[in-house]
């Protein structure tokens, strides 16, 4: 009798609990960071610019982590939009990506700032904030305003035309490399603004480096579009607060416009909204789930298909475990691991457990006869 009994419900578990059925995801995107030393993470704890530039707390390392995605950083310090245009001339393999990031602009107009700092001062890209820092101590404010005085005509109208072209010139170059990829354009923020905090004199460089920043970022926004690239607004999310977000405002990196730990993670908040993240589906029993697409963008409609086996239905439905509602959500800024699960429709529990009873009658009539068989024999002897 208990063998019987144990046989039915091993055929009652198979019915409930049949293979498991998986679709996951496992396309990735490449994404590909051309720019200058604010892509570098220049100045970052850790930072090393070769042989590429590493600094875990970068926010092209940020979103390699987030998007779990190969992020390959190419970027160089110093950087200007010519050497960028000159670099993909000489070697098209290195937009071989998905996704381009752009961090370029910031360097076009330290170029002219350079052009006449080392002119009057001795100072270039290379000795900067050493030969400030020397100024700084031997002559004080009026010499941090005799700097200030030396840059403050310094045109940039010419600067922002010559930017205007070479971006058109880097756009189509990777729009021949990969017509379908994705292009992000980073704006550049002003790292002087609230210098004047540490002392209102500073006035003149930041009110310098705002014409300057906004004669690049106009070239960069008045040629967006969605056949072109979309922009990553880090001069809007900087805004006020970019004397905390760099180093420009420390004593210790006097006037050092690089981005720090938390500028960087900003920037990973702003351009983390512009790339695409990975959908994966986890194993799932009684029924199939598929998606519509591998990878997302952050705002996307995802939309998925629900087949449940033979008298099941779908039970759960989520996405990093919130609900979703309607078979479809829209994508966060996250990798997303959708989960379901499936339970016996009611019919078919049902006719398992009737099933299962008219058995066990059977069985018990069975045992009945037979015993009452045994006892007429005996009688019978």
């Amino acid at each position: 009798m208990k063998k019987i009994i144990s046989l039915i419900m091993t055929f009652v578990l198979v019915v409930l609990v049949p293979a498991s059925s998986v679709m996951a995801a496992s396309d990735k995107s490449q994404i590909i960071v051309f720019g200058d030393s604010i892509a570098t993470g220049y100045g970052l704890p850790g930072y090393t610019p070769q042989p590429t530039p590493t600094a875990s707390a970068s926010y092209a390392s940020i979103l390699a982590a987030r998007t779990g995605t190969s992020i390959v950083n190419l970027a160089i310090d110093g950087l200007t939009s010519d050497g960028l245009l000159q670099m993909l001339a000489a070697d098209q393999s290195l937009g071989d990506g998905d996704v381009f990031i752009l961090s370029i602009g910031g360097n076009d107009l330290l170029q002219a700032l350079f052009s006449v700092l080392t002119a009057q001062f001795g100072i270039n890209h290379d000795n900067a904030a050493e030969r400030i820092a020397i100024i700084a101590q031997e002559e004080g404010l009026s010499g941090m305003l005799r700097l200030l005085n030396a840059i403050a005509d310094i045109d940039v109208t010419e600067i922002g035309a010559k930017y205007t072209n070479n971006l058109k010139q880097i756009i189509t170059t990777l729009k021949v490399i990969n017509p379908n990829a994705r292009i992000i354009v980073q704006t550049v923020a002003n790292p002087y603004k609230g210098i004047t905090t540490l002392n209102a004199a500073y006035k003149s460089l930041e009110d310098l480096a705002e014409k300057g920043v906004t004669t690049i970022n106009q070239a960069i926004i008045d040629g967006a579009g969605t056949e072109t690239y979309v922009v990553a607004d880090v001069y809007t999310a900087f805004n006020s607060s970019s004397a905390v977000l760099t180093n420009a405002a420390n004593p210790d990196t006097l006037f050092d416009p690089h981005p720090n730990v938390a500028g960087h993670s900003v920037i990973a908040d702003v351009v983390g909204q512009l790339v695409p993240y990975q959908i994966t589906i986890s194993d799932t029993v009684n029924g199939q789930v598929v998606v519509d697409q591998v990878t997302a963008l952050p705002g996307e409609t995802i939309e998925l298909t629900i087949t449940p086996d033979k008298g099941y239905r779908l039970a759960s439905l989520q996405q990093n475990g919130v609900d979703i509602h309607d078979k479809a959500f829209t994508m966060p800024a996250e990798n997303v691991e959708i989960t379901a699960t499936f339970e016996p429709a009611n019919g078919i529990v049902l006719l398992i457990l009737v099933s299962v009873f008219a058995v066990l009658l059977l069985v018990d009539a069975f045992f009945f006869i037979r015993q009452a068989r045994r006892k007429k024999a005996a009688g019978a002897v």
